[in-house]
């Protein structure tokens, strides 16, 4: 036979039991949500507001399986050291266009990228640390060309 004491200590236990595992659950949903960091861009002044990528899961990933990309925003991805850069349409729904910028931040060449083309790699012509995708036609819409200047800086990383 349970005592008063054994009952009440037994239901005191369930619920610290239950409020942790709600307190738990909580931080895990808010762990598990995807941080976003933008940086806006500056071109000729037109304004860009630009995802960051600096990752290697999240340059895999990318713009991939969006439906979707507002004006005047893109992706701007950061690598480590400047190479020789490729990027391909997997999974990517969106036409896209996608400067390679150079340590001084000048674009180096655009090109225009189809959604879902598995087949053509877009290569930067020299090496770079930087490539920014945004809505197809944007660059040229605005009068963006190869040899441009951008304006902009990575929170967290080092200035090059």
């Amino acid at each position: 036979m349970a005592t008063v004491a054994t009952v009440f200590h037994g239901r005191l236990w369930r619920h610290a039991c239950v409020g942790l595992l709600i307190g738990l659950t909580g931080c895990v949903s808010q762990a598990a949500a995807p941080r976003i960091v933008t940086t806006p861009i500056m071109i000729k002044g037109h304004l860009v507001h630009a995802e960051l990528a600096i990752t290697a899961p999240e340059q895999q990933q990318g713009l991939m399986n969006r439906t979707s990309l507002p004006t005047d925003q893109g992706m701007l991805f950061v690598f480590p050291v400047p190479k020789l850069q490729g990027f391909w349409m997997k999974d990517t729904r969106l036409p896209l266009s996608i400067a390679f910028i150079d340590a001084n931040k000048r674009i180096v060449n655009i090109a225009d990228m189809m959604p879902l083309d598995e087949m053509t790699i877009h290569r930067s012509a020299s090496a770079v640390p930087y490539a920014l995708e945004v809505n197809k036609g944007w660059f040229a819409a605005k009068g963006i060309v190869a040899g441009d200047s951008c304006e902009f800086t990575v929170p967290g990383v080092a200035t090059r």
